[in-house]
């Protein structure tokens, strides 16, 4: 009786999650993937009316992929999926293609106290998100998506620390 009920426990079990993390979502969006690149990786391009560089997702997602995996983390790329937002807008200064996002408060005004906001006047606004454990959202610029790779395959947050710098070299905007 006891071995039916694990078994029928272990049928319903997410077990199989593919990212070390859990962070908070601060995104709602319907992600269904409409394309795919090269590499056979989902996007979901739904809204945008700009061009999307395909090639360049595979290329970042390999070379997060090798950094990471060189550290000793293993990485499993059938269940990421890019999520491109459409109604993303410029910071005032120019550099960050940002979007609407469900921030929390204490964050947004952590981000005011630190200085590290991409712009003063939408300090909740979000560069990129990690929605669901496994979808990157990110404007089409892919601003920070190699941060927010290294983020999902890692499950660490702060990405710029020394022994992490190295795979999200050459992101941040001149």
């Amino acid at each position: 009786m006891y071995r039916w009920l694990i078994v029928l426990l272990l049928a319903g079990c997410d077990c199989g999650d593919c990212y070390p993390t859990d962070y908070q979502n601060i995104t709602d969006r319907r992600v269904n993937p409409s394309t795919e690149t090269g590499f056979g990786i989902p996007v979901d391009l739904h809204g945008v009316r700009e061009n999307v560089d395909l090639d360049k997702i595979d290329t970042v997602v390999l070379e997060v992929k090798g950094c990471v995996e060189r550290m000793g983390f293993d990485v499993d790329l059938s269940c990421l999926q890019i999520g491109v937002v459409g109604d993303w807008f410029w910071s005032h200064d120019g550099r960050w293609q940002l979007f609407e996002c469900d921030m929390p408060r204490s964050v947004c005004d952590a981000k005011v106290e630190a200085g590290v906001l991409p712009d003063l006047d939408f300090p909740c606004s979000c560069r990129s998100a990690i929605q669901d454990n496994d979808t990157v959202v990110i404007p089409p610029n892919l601003g920070l998506l190699r941060s927010e790779l290294v983020r999902l395959f890692t499950g660490i947050n702060n990405v710029w620390i020394a022994e992490l710098a190295d795979c999200v070299q050459h992101e941040l905007p001149e």
